[in-house]
């Protein structure tokens, strides 16, 4: 159900990386 939209633009190259990082960090936080 989780769908993740790679999106390989190096324009918004930092705000995917920023919203990878967001959503590993609420991974974190659900499993703990």
């Amino acid at each position: 159900m989780v769908k993740t939209p790679i999106r390989l633009q190096p324009s918004s190259a930092g705000d995917a990386w920023r919203s990878c990082l967001q959503f590993t960090l609420l991974l974190l936080t659900w499993r703990i």
